[in-house]
């Protein structure tokens, strides 16, 4: 859910709320993401590009002892996408986005907390992001 403030004729503001969720089968983990995005966004009709920062809260869980809680302030935000008009106020979009996390982190290992800094690697591309505009 979002919403965009058209200031020119080619550039606005965005925000939103992102919910993320991963299930890594292999590593029998679980990952639950919030986002809140503050972002430049440059548009036509069928393109956009976004930058900015996110602020978000996550939880990612292992097992019922193991988990990892975060909390990202200032987190870097790109994303690149198109628009297909559905009808004359109604938009599917379709975009990739990346991010590159810095924040705190709280893990749980064995019933145990450790706090700590938590630095991601960017995810380049590992993000799709379907959405529904309308415009009134």
């Amino acid at each position: 859910m979002g919403f965009r403030y058209d200031f020119s004729r080619f550039w606005g503001i965005y925000t939103s709320l992102d919910y993320e969720s991963i299930f890594k089968p292999a590593n029998n983990e679980h990952y639950h993401f919030l986002r809140i995005p503050i972002e430049m966004e440059f548009h036509t009709r069928h393109f956009y590009a976004r930058g900015g920062l996110s602020f978000g809260i996550g939880l990612e869980a292992w097992t019922a002892a193991n988990a990892k809680e975060c909390f990202n302030i200032g987190e870097t935000v790109l994303e690149l996408g198109g628009r297909i008009p559905l009808t004359a106020n109604d938009i599917l979009t379709i975009g990739v986005n990346s991010n590159i996390s810095v924040g705190f982190e709280k893990v749980y290992h064995d019933g145990v907390a450790y706090r700590g800094l938590d630095t991601a690697p960017p995810r380049f591309g590992a993000c799709l992001k379907l959405g529904y505009e309308h415009r009134f």
